[in-house]
């Protein structure tokens, strides 16, 4: 069975089916794409960035690839819901484990940066 939520992002109509082999379909309209294009923020553009999560530990790690190397001011933070920053900071050494023992149960977003361009955005269940 596939749970599939309906979402609605940068007022375009987003449907989302399930298909037998369980991958979703994207449909958008042609007139929504034409008004916001050029302006969605492609996730994961150059695959600089590797995120991993593990709930047992209550830790996110990001590394770095080598388009980004150590001297390149690669910055995270996690935001909840309402877009308020709980979590920010610079990723040292190419690689960094956040720790998120202290945030409630819930969902955030994070978000790694470079020069103010999104490298890449990931939602974070906390349960």
């Amino acid at each position: 069975m596939c749970n599939v939520m309906w979402k609605q992002m940068l007022m375009a109509a987003v449907a989302i089916a399930c298909t037998e082999t369980a991958m979703a379909q994207v449909q958008i309209s042609e007139e929504k794409v034409m008004q916001f294009e050029g302006k969605i923020p492609q996730q994961y553009a150059d695959n600089s960035i590797l995120i991993r999560t593990d709930n047992e530990s209550n830790e996110i790690g990001i590394m770095c690839t080598r388009e980004t190397s150590e001297g390149d001011d690669v910055k995270y933070k996690i935001t909840d819901v309402l877009g308020k920053t709980l979590i920010d900071g610079e990723i040292a050494g190419c690689s960094e484990n956040i720790h998120l023992t202290a945030l409630p149960y819930g969902v955030y977003m994070l978000q790694v940066s470079h020069d103010d361009k999104v490298l890449a955005r990931q939602r974070i269940i906390k349960q």
